[in-house]
């Protein structure tokens, strides 16, 4: 059938290995990152040698901090969580409390963006990691790959806290190299993640959420993340071998507290829920979900309570009814960030069977909310391509609660195509890079499919173009396509006025 896929140029390109984080064992650490920016690089006039003249004054609101450092440092981070294959959840773990730290003993590692004219392609360099223990021996650390901080940034928040701060939330993810081992006894948890990866010679993955930014004194915000084992041709910056997302959804304007003045224009607040990776193991049956940059905050930077909202799967039969998964999303709950914002469920097998082929899905309560009108019942919502619009707002019912209202806030897209390896470069003129993707529908590989990309923006206009538009994928659903610098770009050097 062919799909069509924008690419948009910073030339990026993705690594691809399945969710593994989101896959047991797991731990998971809350804390703080203090980024110390350097802004000089938010104008490209600072860096004409040939007019000084030009340099942005101190003054200048692009020069906010403008004897930034770079240095990227996680404050007051700690083990949350750990979840075994064989434990309850309930058991404890003595690795939960310890530091997670990085960098010992060596600098700090850096952010910076590649090119001063694509802002928001940050990454972060040089960063190793450790958990240290309550006594001061390090239980493992490790070497992280070259991570992206700002992938699927989002406005989570629409009004500033006082005092300056940033309304965004971001996602990163990468993986963990060198592993050294150290002193894990009394951790279930990291002694299975020490055995898989040094007898199967995996990696780790590690995932990185950032929101609350906060530009008083420092450039602080909140951390919450979670570290599993790296699977097998896994992509390296994508989390999750599927992905629900806002697109095509209409989103009903949830109940909302009175005293909560962050709402934007008019109370809206597009998207209320913003994408949420997930992985289904098909051996145990447990359904794992990433919903820590999916939410939005309210104007103290706390999750903002938006009523209740489940996991579910549409049924063939009863009209289309939703089969809900397991309890509520727990995302009021005061433990939300300390399990890394990821819910698990356990998937009946006739769920499992649907999922194979159906898309999961988040759902909203309107039973409670008496402002939203009920319209009329809707069709099913089916299996349909990306293009599927609920425009009319479809109210679906519970496949055991009749009493249950639902509207969709979330669904899986039929098709999930993403890059396999570092997505962000930086290309001179005749240079060229080879991207591959990785298409897959319900988490297994599409084969045969026809696939164009499309430059959304370049600089100049046709800088960077694919030597060829249109690929197919092969038996593990992968394709590539080649970007070569077409024309030279004389703009940087070029400046009027403060640039």
């Amino acid at each position: 059938m062919g799909l069509y896929f924008t690419f948009a140029l910073v030339l990026l390109w993705c690594h691809a290995t399945w969710g593994s984080y989101l896959d047991l064992p797991r731990l998971t650490f809350t804390g703080r990152i203090h980024v110390d920016v350097a802004t000089m690089n938010n104008a490209a006039c600072n860096f004409d040698i040939n007019r000084p003249d030009l340099i942005l004054p101190p003054n200048d609101t692009r020069n906010w901090n403008i004897n930034g450092t770079g240095e990227f440092k996680i404050l007051n981070c700690s083990v949350t969580s750990a979840l075994t294959n064989d434990l309850p959840d309930n058991v404890p773990d003595a690795i939960i409390g310890s530091k997670v730290v990085n960098n010992l003993n060596m600098p700090y590692p850096k952010i910076a963006d590649l090119d001063v004219e694509h802002q928001l392609s940050s990454e972060v360099y040089g960063l190793h990691l450790a958990i240290v223990r309550s006594n001061g021996e390090i239980a493992f650390q490790a070497r992280a790959e070259t991570m992206p901080l700002v992938q699927d940034i989002w406005t989570r928040r629409l009004c500033k806290l006082s005092g300056g701060s940033r309304d965004m939330g971001s996602k990163a993810v990468t993986v963990l190299t060198d592993i050294k081992w150290g002193n894990t006894v009394g951790s279930p948890v990291l002694q299975e993640l020490q055995f898989i990866t040094t007898t199967t010679h995996r990696n780790l993955s590690i995932t990185f959420n950032v929101f609350n930014f906060n530009e008083v004194g420092r450039f602080l915000a909140t951390l919450v993340g979670a570290i599993g084992v790296a699977y097998e041709n896994e992509p390296l910056h994508f989390a999750g071998d599927r992905l629900m997302t806002f697109h095509d959804v209409n989103q009903i304007s949830p109940p909302l507290n009175t005293d909560d003045t962050c709402l934007g224009v008019n109370g809206t607040f597009p998207p209320w829920i913003f994408k949420a990776p997930f992985h289904i193991n098909n051996n145990s049956l447990r359904l794992s979900v990433d919903f820590g940059n999916s939410l939005t905050t309210n104007e103290h930077g706390i999750v903002r309570n938006i009523g209740e909202l489940w996991l579910g799967v549409q049924s063939g039969v009863n009209n289309g009814c939703i089969y809900t998964i397991g309890d509520a999303i727990p995302y009021m709950d005061a433990k939300w960030n300390a399990i890394g914002n990821i819910v698990d469920r356990i998937l009946s097998t006739e769920q499992h069977n649907l999922l194979l082929s159906s898309p999961l899905l988040v759902l909203g309560t309107t039973a409670k909310d008496p402002r939203v009108t009920i319209l009329s019942e809707h069709e099913p919502i089916g299996h349909g391509s990306l293009g599927s619009t609920y425009s009319t707002s479809p109210i679906l019912r519970s496949c055991t609660n009749n009493a249950l209202q639902l509207q969709v806030m979330l669904k899986e897209p039929s098709h999930f195509l993403r890059p396999t390896d570092h997505y962000i470069g930086r290309m001179e003129y005749m240079e060229e890079m080879k991207v591959q993707l990785k298409l897959t529908s319900y988490g297994k590989p599409v084969k045969d499919e026809e696939v164009t990309v499309t430059p959304e923006e370049t600089i100049p206009s046709g800088g960077v173009v694919p030597t060829s538009n249109t690929a197919t994928t092969n038996e593990q659903g992968l394709v590539s396509f080649t970007f070569r610098v077409a024309k030279k770009n004389n703009s940087t050097s070029t400046f009027t006025g403060s640039s």
